[in-house]
C-alpha cells in the first residue's frame, strides 16, 4: 500500500462505510475517471488512484491496516486560513469566531498545564472512538508560486451579462463545462480594479480550491461566472460591488463599493452535479375490461356545433376538475362508423384505461378539439367529420371519408398543464 493516502478521500465515502457502500463508490468513480470516455484533464491519474483505494479497502485484512494507521496516527490536524474566507459574506464572523475558539484553546491548555500535581485524569484516553466527517473529495495538489502583484494583459471576447458580470475566456478548456451543482477544483487570483491591488490567490497555497457552484458558498459573482468554464480553461471575471460585496466590503482588505477582477482556472470538476431524477410517468387507472355497445346508445343532451364541424354533446356531465390543452387524461371511450352504427374500437375491453395529452398530436383532431372542457367523472359524445378524423383515405378498418362516433369519458386528469 502507497503511504499517506487517504484510501476513504479518494474513494468519497466515510471510514465507517459498509462494504456495499464502498463498491457503489467505486463503481460510480470508475465511470467518472474512465480513460477510454472521460475527457478530464487527470482522469487517468485519479482511476489508478480509485483502483487501488478500492483493493485496499474492499481487502477486509488491508482495511483493518489502514484504520489501525488512523487510529494510531497523533498527527494533529490544524485549521488554517481558507480561500474561501474572501469569497464568503461570512468572512467577519469566521474570523471572530476563529479568535474565540483560540482563546478557549489557550484557556484549555493553561488549566491543563498548571494542574498542579499533574493528574493523569486531564490526559484524554487515546481508545475513545472519535466521531470522523465524511471526507469531501481529493483536492489537486501543486507547487505554491507567487502570484501576479496585479492583473495581467489578457486578450478575449468581453461578455456582459444582464446582471453587470463581465467575463473574458482568455485561454479555453478542452474538457468537461462546469454546470450548477457541481463541485469544482479552481486556482484564482484576485485583485481590486481601481488599484490593481492584490488582495487573494489560491496560487500561493498546496492545492486548488474547492466549490460547489451556484449553491451560496461564494459570492454571486463567483456563482454566476463559473458556470460554463471548461476543464482547463481561464476566465477573467469582473465583478461589480453588487455581485460581490456591496456597499459593505469585506475587512480591511476589499473596500466598500469596490469592483473585483478574479482570474480563474477551472482545474478539474471533482463531482459532476446530480443527475435530475426523471419525473414518472403517471399511473392509467386501471380497471376490470367490461363489453363495450356494438351500437351508440340513445343519448340527451344539447348538441352543439363548433365551426370545424365537430359536433359535441355532454349527456353525463361531470363534476371534477376540467380538462384543457396540455393536461395528460385518462379516459374511456368507444368508437362508431355513423353510416353502419358499428363499433370499430373501444378500451372498455382492456384492463386499464387509455392516456392521452391534449393537444399533444397523439389523437385525431377531433379528439384535440373535443377534450377541452370536459369536466372529470363527465362523459361527451363527439360527432367528428372525416376531414377531422382519417379524410378521404381512412384507416384499417375506418373507411375513407367515414364520419365517426366517440362516447368519451373523463376518468382523471393525471397530469395538469404547466
Amino acid at each position: 500500500m502507497a503511504d499517506n493516502l487517504d484510501y476513504y478521500a479518494i474513494l468519497q465515502v466515510n471510514r465507517n462505510a459498509t462494504p456495499d457502500e464502498i463498491e457503489r463508490a467505486h463503481e460510480r468513480l470508475s465511470r467518472t475517471y474512465d480513460p477510454e470516455t472521460s475527457r478530464k484533464p487527470r482522469a487517468a491519474e485519479r482511476h489508478a488512484e480509485v483502483q487501488e483505494a478500492f483493493a485496499v479497502l474492499s481487502d477486509p485484512a488491508k482495511r483493518r491496516e489502514v484504520d489501525r494507521d488512523l487510529r494510531s496516527s497523533d498527527q494533529a490536524i490544524a485549521g488554517s486560513g481558507r480561500p474561501s474566507d474572501f469569497l464568503s459574506s461570512r468572512f467577519v464572523v469566521a474570523a471572530a469566531l476563529t479568535l474565540f475558539v483560540s482563546s478557549l484553546a489557550v484557556l484549555g491548555i493553561i488549566v491543563l498545564v498548571g494542574g498542579g500535581d499533574g493528574d493523569d485524569s486531564l490526559v484524554v484516553d487515546p481508545t475513545v472512538a472519535v466521531t470522523t466527517p465524511t471526507p469531501g473529495p481529493t483536492l489537486p495538489a501543486h507547487t505554491p508560486v507567487v502570484p501576479l502583484e496585479s492583473p495581467p494583459q489578457v486578450v478575449g471576447e468581453e461578455i456582459t451579462t444582464e446582471s453587470g458580470l463581465v467575463y473574458i475566456d482568455f485561454l479555453p478548456g478542452t474538457g468537461e463545462v462546469a454546470q450548477i451543482g457541481d463541485t469544482v477544483a479552481v486556482d484564482y487570483t484576485g485583485w481590486l480594479q481601481d488599484t490593481g491591488k492584490m488582495f487573494d490567490s489560491s496560487l500561493s497555497r498546496t492545492e486548488a480550491f474547492q466549490v460547489v457552484i451556484g449553491v451560496g458558498q461564494v459570492i454571486e459573482g463567483w456563482d454566476e461566472g463559473l458556470e460554463g468554464m471548461a476543464e482547463g480553461g481561464k476566465r477573467r471575471l469582473i465583478i461589480p460591488p453588487e455581485l460581490a460585496y456591496a456597499d459593505v466590503g469585506a475587512g480591511d482588505t476589499i473596500p466598500p463599493n469596490a469592483t473585483l477582477i478574479f482570474d480563474i482556472e477551472l482545474v478539474d470538476i471533482l463531482i459532476p452535479a446530480p443527475s435530475p431524477t426523471p419525473t414518472p410517468a403517471p399511473t392509467v387507472p386501471a380497471q376490470t375490461p367490461g363489453v363495450a355497445d356494438e351500437s351508440p346508445p340513445e343519448i340527451t343532451g344539447d348538441e352543439v356545433t363548433l365551426e370545424s364541424g365537430l359536433v359535441y354533446i355532454d349527456f353525463a356531465p361531470g363534476t371534477g376538475e376540467v380538462a384543457q390543452i396540455g393536461d395528460t387524461i385518462a379516459v374511456n371511450y368507444t368508437g362508431w362508423l355513423q353510416d353502419t352504427g358499428e363499433m370499430f374500437d373501444s378500451s372498455i375491453s382492456r384492463p386499464s384505461t387509455f392516456q392521452v395529452i391534449i393537444g399533444g398530436g397523439g389523437v385525431i383532431q377531433g379528439w384535440e378539439e373535443g377534450l377541452p372542457g370536459l369536466a372529470e367523472g363527465g362523459t361527451r359524445r363527439l360527432i367528428i367529420p372525416a376531414d377531422l378524423a382519417y379524410g378521404d383515405t381512412g384507416q384499417g378498418t375506418i373507411p375513407a371519408g367515414a364520419t365517426l362516433i366517440f362516447d368519451i369519458t373523463l376518468v382523471d386528469i393525471l397530469v395538469t398543464a404547466p
